[in-house]
């Protein structure tokens, strides 16, 4: 399951035989992730009762993309839910505030941001970047309790930056 939030894009309906019945296009139906997308999927197929096939397209990317002017407020947000302040995390050495920005580090990361970009937006060298994304990386793998944080962590920073949407699965904006 993804943890992001998915824009919907279209439906296409097939019989058992996969010839083509429907297409539902959407514009503007964003879900918090893919569970609420397959609640959807199955409400719609309901409608259309006896069809079989349901190739379905989505943009799981819709808003998993940072912008160079979107990586500074990702820190602001981690230093957030860690309860610091963004100065705080690159003041020291502190084991709590270097965690908070290797996972800011890793969320700019994994939605395309390149290490020397992030270097440069938070004033470190490139490798001492290139170093916390490795070593993260390899506690989320190791550790359960690491990429539930990370998971945790980057749902608030993508809810913040991008906006909180209706858990019923509507793709709703909250306000």
């Amino acid at each position: 399951m993804n943890n992001y939030a998915v824009k919907l894009v279209s439906i296409v309906f097939n019989d058992k035989f996969g010839n083509f019945v429907l297409r539902e296009a959407y514009e503007d139906k964003t879900f918090r992730n893919t569970h609420f997308v397959n609640k959807f999927i199955q409400s719609r197929k309901t409608y259309y009762e006896g069809l079989f096939d349901i190739e379905l397209k989505v943009n799981p990317y819709y808003h998993d993309t940072l912008q160079d002017d979107d990586i500074l407020p990702v820190f602001d947000r981690v230093a957030e839910y860690f309860g610091t302040d963004y100065t705080d995390m690159f003041a020291d050495r502190k084991r709590e505030h270097v965690r908070a920005r290797w996972l800011g580090m890793l969320i700019c990361n994994d939605r395309g941001v390149h290490p020397e970009v992030i270097a440069r937006h938070i004033g470190l060298d490139r490798t001492t970047v290139l170093h916390g994304l490795k070593t993260i990386r390899n506690n989320i793998d190791t550790y359960n309790k690491d990429r539930t944080e990370y998971i945790n962590v980057s749902d608030h920073v993508l809810v913040r930056l991008h906006g909180l949407y209706s858990e019923d699965g509507s793709g709703k904006e909250l306000s």
